[in-house]
C-alpha cells in the first residue's frame, strides 16, 4: 500500500494522534449528549456542556469579526442565534403551551459557591430596556426569562448583543432563558436590516436604542402582551439561580444601590430558616428630568415628604403593599447618617452610582420588624429560600399572580420580616387610567383561579390535619 504523501516519516505516530484526537472529540459529544439527557427534567437546570462550548465559540467569532460591516454583523448574530436555538436544551411547560430554552445566553461569569443570593425577573422584548438599570445597582448574579413571539426572536438577539456591548461587565453576570408559545415559534426567515448598526446605538440610552431595534424589525415598542405567562416566567428565572436565596421582582422594579452586598452579608450569617420571607419595600418614584432614583432610604423618604414618591400601588390597590406596614418602615430613619444621594445611568453605560461610604449604608441589613398579621391579596417582593414553593403557573396575565403564592406561604406558616434599609424603585406613579381593558379582564379571570386555589389548599390542609390526628 503506498504511503500517504501528506504524512511525515513518523506517520504511525501521527496516525495514532489523529485517531486519539478523533476519539476524544467523539467522547466529548457523547458526554455532552448524556449530560443533556440527565438534566432534561424540569427543575434541574444547569449549564449544558455544549452550551458552554457554543458560548466560547460565539465570543471567538465576535472577536474575529469585530471590524466587519454592520450588515454582516447583523447576519452573523442571526446565524449564531438560529444555530443556538437548534442546539441548546429545549423543554416544554406542563401544559405543553410553552417552549423554554434554559440558559439560552448563559452568564459569562457563572455564580460561584460562595454567592448566596440571585436577582430574578422576566421580560418581553420591549421591557428588556430595564435590564441595564438592574445590573447597574445589583452587583450579583441575575436570572432573566425573556418571552418572545414569532419574528421577535431576531430582534431580541440584536438587543442582547447591544446590551453585552454597552453593559459588558454587568451582563457577564446575567443569564437569559428564552420562552415562546408552542404555536408561535421563532420565525426562521433570515432577516437583516442595514440600518441596524450596534456602534451607532447609544449605550447610555437603552430605551431609545431598544425601541430603534424593535422598530427596524417592524415591531411595536409599546406592545403589551395579553395572557402573558408571568408565573411560569418567574419560576423559570428562579430555577435558573444557582444560589441558596433569590429575589423575584418585576423587571421595572430597580434595586437600591448596594442591595446585593448588604443582603448577602445579612443572609450569610442568618440561622437556617426555610420558612422565612424577607420583605423588600417598593416605592413609586415620580418621573424626573434626569431620571434620578434614590440611593439611600434617607433620600427616598425625602422624596416621599415632597410627594415625589409613594408606596407602590397605594393609589391603585392599597392591599398590594398594605400588609407590609410601610408607614412604620418609613419613620425609622434615625440610624442612617448617609446623605440623601441619587443616581442614574451613566451616558457611557458604566457604573455611575455615587459612593455611599457611611457605615450604616454598607452594613448588613437587619430585620426591622416582624409581620404577624395577614391581609388577603398582599403582594410583597420577598427574599426566599430556594426550598420555598414556586408560583402557581395557572395564573396568566395580570392579577393574583404574586398574592396566590403569599396566600400559600401564609397557610404553610411562613414568617415575614421587613428589612430595614432595602427598597425597590419603580419609575412613575401608577393609576387605573393607564390600565388596558384586557388587564381588568385578566384580573377577573385570575380571581376565579384564585378561588379554586383556596379551595384546593383548604382541602389539602384538612386532609393533612386528619392524617396527623390519626
Amino acid at each position: 500500500m503506498p504511503s500517504l504523501p501528506c504524512l511525515p516519516r513518523n506517520r504511525h505516530v501521527t496516525r495514532r494522534k489523529i485517531v486519539f484526537t478523533s476519539l476524544c472529540i467523539g467522547l466529548l459529544f457523547l458526554f455532552s449528549a448524556a449530560y443533556r439527557k440527565k438534566f432534561s427534567e424540569r427543575g434541574k437546570l444547569t449549564f449544558p456542556v455544549s452550551d458552554i462550548l457554543w458560548a466560547s465559540a460565539d465570543r471567538k467569532i465576535e472577536e474575529h469579526f469585530n471590524n466587519t460591516t454592520p450588515h454582516f454583523k447583523t447576519l452573523l448574530t442571526q446565524l449564531q442565534s438560529q444555530r443556538r436555538l437548534s442546539t441548546t436544551t429545549k423543554l416544554h411547560s406542563r401544559s405543553g403551551s410553552l417552549v423554554e430554552h434554559p440558559h439560552f445566553w448563559p452568564a459569562l461569569r457563572p455564580a460561584s459557591e460562595d454567592l448566596v443570593v440571585c436577582y430574578t425577573t422576566f421580560a418581553t422584548a420591549n421591557r428588556l430596556l430595564w435590564l441595564p438599570w438592574i445590573i447597574e445597582s445589583w452587583q450579583g448574579p441575575v436570572s432573566v426569562s425573556a418571552y418572545i413571539q414569532g419574528n421577535e426572536f431576531y430582534a431580541v438577539n440584536i438587543i442582547e448583543a447591544y446590551l453585552r456591548k454597552c453593559y459588558g461587565a454587568g451582563m457577564a453576570r446575567v443569564t437569559i432563558h428564552l420562552v415562546y408559545p408552542s404555536d408561535d415559534r421563532p420565525e426562521f426567515g433570515l432577516r437583516a436590516n442595514d440600518s441596524i448598526d450596534l456602534n451607532s446605538l447609544k449605550c447610555g440610552s437603552p430605551e431609545e436604542a431598544i425601541n430603534d431595534i424593535l422598530t427596524s424589525f417592524e415591531l411595536d415598542p409599546t406592545k403589551t402582551n395579553e395572557q402573558f405567562p408571568q408565573n411560569f416566567m418567574r419560576n423559570l428565572a428562579r430555577r435558573g439561580c444557582d444560589t441558596p436565596f433569590s429575589v423575584s421582582a418585576d423587571v421595572d422594579m430597580i434595586p437600591c444601590p448596594y442591595m446585593y452586598e448588604n443582603l448577602s452579608a445579612f443572609l450569610k450569617f442568618k440561622p437556617d430558616c426555610e420558612k422565612c420571607a424577607y420583605v423588600i419595600p417598593i416605592y413609586e418614584i415620580q418621573n424626573s428630568p434626569g431620571n434620578l432614583l434614590p440611593s439611600t432610604k434617607k433620600s427616598l423618604m425625602r422624596l416621599v415628604r415632597k410627594k415625589e414618591a409613594r408606596i407602590y400601588h397605594s393609589k391603585v390597590y392599597s392591599r398590594n403593599q398594605g400588609n407590609s406596614k410601610l408607614e412604620k418602615w418609613g419613620t425609622d430613619v434615625s440610624n442612617s447618617s448617609a446623605d440623601a444621594l441619587f443616581w442614574t445611568l451613566n451616558g457611557r453605560g458604566n457604573r455611575s452610582i455615587e459612593a455611599v461610604d457611611s457605615v450604616e449604608e454598607l452594613a448588613p441589613y437587619q430585620e426591622l420588624y416582624n409581620i404577624t398579621s395577614y391581609q388577603e391579596f398582599w403582594e410583597p417582593i420577598v427574599v426566599l429560600d430556594r426550598r420555598a414553593p414556586e408560583f402557581d403557573e395557572r395564573f396568566v396575565g395580570f392579577g393574583h399572580c404574586r398574592s396566590s403564592l403569599h396566600y400559600l406561604l401564609h397557610a404553610l406558616g411562613f414568617q415575614y420580616w421587613v428589612l430595614d434599609r432595602a427598597f425597590l424603585s419603580h419609575f412613575g406613579f401608577q393609576n387605573l387610567k393607564t390600565y388596558a381593558k384586557f388587564r381588568l379582564r385578566e384580573i377577573k379571570e385570575n380571581y376565579q383561579r384564585y378561588k379554586i386555589l383556596k379551595k384546593e389548599l383548604q382541602v389539602g390542609l384538612e386532609s393533612l390535619k386528619l392524617k396527623t390526628e390519626s
